[in-house]
Formats: C-alpha cells, sequence, structure tokens
C-alpha cells in the first residue's frame, strides 16, 4: 500500500508541474486574486471553467489540494515502515505544504519572485516523492 500512494503521489505532480507552468506561461496566476479561496469559493467558483486563466488557475489549485491530500495519505501509509521512509515521507509532506504556502504568498503579494520559487519548489517536491515512492518499492 505505501508504494501504490507513493506512486500515484509522484505520478500526480507531474500533471501538478505542467499545469504551473500552464499557468504562469499564459499569465494567469492571477485570475483569482484571493487566497485560499477563488472568488470567495472554497472549492469551485461558479463559472471557473469559463474562461482560458481562470480554468488554468483553478485547475492547477484543485490539483495542488489532491496532491496535498495524497501527500498526507502517504506520510501515514509509511508511518509503521521504519525511521527512515517514515523521515521521507514526512519531509515530502512538508515540502508540499510549503509549497502551497509559498503558492498563496505568490498570490497575496503579486510577486513574480515568489511565483520563480513556487516553481523551483515544486520539482524539489517532485523529486523527493520520487525517492519516496523508489524507497517504498520492493525490487
Amino acid at each position: 500500500m505505501p508504494h501504490v500512494v507513493a506512486l500515484i503521489l509522484a505520478v500526480a505532480l507531474l500533471p501538478l508541474i505542467a499545469v504551473g507552468a500552464s499557468v504562469t506561461s499564459k499569465g494567469a496566476g492571477m485570475a483569482f486574486p484571493d487566497r485560499p479561496t477563488s472568488n470567495g469559493a472554497l472549492v469551485n467558483p461558479p463559472g471557473w471553467w469559463q474562461g482560458e486563466k481562470r480554468l488554468w488557475e483553478h485547475g492547477h489549485r484543485l490539483l495542488g489540494w489532491t496532491v496535498g491530500m495524497l501527500a498526507i495519505v502517504s506520510a501515514a501509509s509509511s508511518w509503521r515502515r521504519g525511521t527512515t521512509l517514515r523521515a521521507l515521507a514526512c519531509a515530502t509532506l512538508l515540502a508540499i505544504v510549503i509549497q502551497g504556502v509559498l503558492g498563496g504568498l505568490r498570490v497575496r503579494a503579486v510577486s513574480t519572485p515568489l511565483a520563480i520559487v513556487h516553481g523551483i519548489w515544486g520539482q524539489v517536491c517532485f523529486c523527493l516523492a520520487g525517492v519516496v515512492a523508489l524507497r517504498t518499492s520492493s525490487g
């Protein structure tokens, strides 16, 4: 079970990074200027799928929430598998939490430097998740 969850987490980070890059390249990063909500809605604001920038930005947020939930499940399922794996899974969860905070700060501060750090940190999260997936594999 820990390997399956860790593998799903690592794979889920790939579209999240790709969509995040699209958000940046399409200039959609401020389609919803509030955070953690999107135009006041916690999950899906009305009409978020209408308009390319809103679709990309809110889709990125939804993928981020999904990855965050997977990271929690991965850390919990790795808890009894040994100290090293527990530490790696918890480090991955912490990195993903930091990633979410960076994304929120980027929106609140309307900061391009924070957008750059947010983009780079996403790749760090992917690497950590990949290490956890490798460490949980039987091979």
